[in-house]
């Protein structure tokens, strides 16, 4: 696990096919693998990872691909297939466009990964401390929590954002959710983290670490 994630760090691991959308279809294999290219372009081959994350198609699956659609797989043909989520970052450019009706200074905004989408900003998710809460929206009527610092104009300078939705040790509810299946249960954070961030929490059955999306204060959440 450290080798692979050095490797990850250090960029040394083979760039993924990118996928835009929600789902993995038949011209993402076929621009990953040329084997593939006989595919339909439309054809769903499952759900696609999480921004952030990869989703790898090993051998076993693409030979169960290949013969399901009468493709010919030569002794030598890769064995797997890796797809990442196309993604973006906050800018300041987007958030004024959100924003632009209510002339608002941008100070300061979430910095995590997101999937191909839009930010939306409603009027009562603006706090007085100057924290306004908004929602990335992506995929088939899908979002995930973003937040900005702003000044209006006229208003003094905000008081400084210290407080956050969850802290290191603070009990959390975590919600994993995959198509129409849901699975939930409690956990303690061992990161803290701000509306929208990322945070590490402690899978209780058995002990596995992994990262959740801060989604309200004492909730967390992985959404597929």
């Amino acid at each position: 696990m450290r080798i692979l994630l050095g490797l990850i760090l250090a960029g040394l691991l083979p760039a993924c096919t990118l996928v835009e959308g929600d789902r993995i279809h038949g011209s993402e294999l076929a621009t990953e693998h040329v084997a593939f290219s006989g595919l339909d372009a439309k054809l769903d081959l499952g759900p696609a990872p999480v921004a952030g994350s990869r989703r790898t198609l090993r051998y076993y699956e693409l030979d169960r691909i290949a013969r399901e659609h009468s493709i010919p797989l030569a002794a030598d043909a890769p064995r797997e297939a890796c797809f990442e989520r196309a993604t973006v970052r906050l800018e300041a450019a987007l958030l004024r466009d959100a924003m632009e009706a209510s002339g608002a200074e941008i100070l300061d905004f979430s910095r995590n990964a997101l999937p191909l989408g839009k930010p939306e900003f409603r009027p009562d998710g603006l706090s007085p401390n100057g924290l306004w809460r908004g929602r990335w929206l992506f995929g088939d009527n899908r979002s995930v929590a973003i937040w900005a610092r702003v000044r209006l104009p006229g208003a003094p300078p905000p008081k400084p954002v210290t407080e956050r939705e969850i802290s290191r040790g603070d009990k959390v509810r975590v919600e994993i959710k995959s198509g129409g299946v849901l699975i939930a249960f409690d956990s303690e954070a061992e990161s803290s983290g701000h509306l929208g961030e990322r945070v590490t929490v402690r899978n209780p059955a058995n002990g596995q670490r992994f990262r959740a999306v801060v989604e309200a204060p004492g909730k967390v959440g992985i959404r597929k």
